[in-house]
């Protein structure tokens, strides 16, 4: 099963192209309960389910995250033209 939800036999359709969901209602319908039941346990119930992951730790004022992951717009801008050396520098306040 995909992240859509589509069933694929993987062992016939290693491209997944054929969705076989609607043959097999009742695997598929296990396999999404299974999910379900999976994310309840896995997602905290306080974090929005907009967020596609939590970030940083609950406890910590502040979380790093790699200059070389972002994208500067607006008056933000690189302190050197290369990504994997560098970090943001005149920040909006």
């Amino acid at each position: 099963m995909d992240n859509e939800g589509r069933l694929y036999d993987i062992t016939k359709d290693r491209g997944q192209k054929h969705d076989i969901s609607e043959r097999f209602p009742q695997i598929t319908q296990r396999l999404s309960d299974t999910l379900a039941a999976w994310e309840q346990q896995l997602i905290p119930k306080n974090i929005s389910r907009d967020r596609p992951f939590p970030l940083g730790h609950a406890e910590f004022k502040y979380t790093q995250l790699p200059a070389r992951d972002g994208i500067a717009h607006g008056s933000i801008k690189r302190s050197n033209r290369y990504p994997n050396a560098s970090f943001f520098t005149e920040l909006e306040k």
